[in-house]
């Protein structure tokens, strides 16, 4: 593998490793690779339309990987694995990086933060953006994003409140569900919709209301 900073790594239906952008010593890259772990060997793909670092990468129920933001311009791209290649495929409402990125049963993806306080839909049907009318409660920059078992989204960190919010895609609002005291790092949703919450200094189980 190519030395990467800030890269993606997306496991592929067929157990491949796609592993995307970031940068290294000389800035963003442009390039990407497959890791097959079955071979312990790595093959370029690509190039991508764009260099990125900071981005997120989304499987999507096709098989194909959906690249967004990342870069100055806030483009997005395809990458079909079954061709190694890449399309672009327009641009975000406004750049993100450092953002979150859910994928939803009906296929649209939710890109939240990165850098500002705004969310907005990619609809993968029309390959459209649409930004959301309400604004979350702060700007966010490397937030968890969980996918809770009622379909909601929890927002967890990436902003200096410590905050834990909530996005109800029903009524697209987001409301603030708790602080927390310790500045959080990690988050993981449980079984139980209970989160384990990692910081620097503690960890704990926050059980949402």
């Amino acid at each position: 593998l190519n030395p990467r900073i800030g890269h993606t790594a997306t496991r592929l239906d067929d157990g491949r490793v796609f592993f995307a952008g970031g940068h290294d010593n000389t800035g963003p890259l442009v390039s990407a690779e497959i890791y097959d772990p079955a071979t312990q060997t790595s093959q370029a793909v690509g190039p991508m339309t764009t260099a990125r670092s900071g981005h997120t990468a989304t499987k999507m129920f096709d098989g194909k990987v959906f690249l967004a933001g990342g870069d100055a311009a806030g483009t997005a791209e395809l990458f079909d694995p079954l061709t190694g290649t890449f399309t672009l495929i327009g641009n975000l409402s406004q750049p993100r990086t450092g953002h979150s990125a859910t994928l939803f049963a009906d296929s649209s993806v939710l890109l939240a933060g990165g850098g500002t306080n705004t969310a907005e839909y990619f609809e993968s049907t029309n390959l459209t953006f649409s930004l959301l009318p309400q604004t979350m409660a702060a700007n966010r920059t490397g937030q968890s994003a969980l996918a809770t078992t009622d379909a909601k989204v929890l927002f967890v960190g990436g902003d200096t409140g410590n905050t834990i919010e909530e996005f109800d895609p029903v009524t697209e609002s987001f409301v603030v569900t708790a602080i927390l005291s310790n500045t959080i790092s990690r988050a993981t949703l449980l079984a139980n919709d209970n989160i384990l919450v990692l910081s620097p200094d503690a960890a704990g189980v926050f059980a949402p209301a």
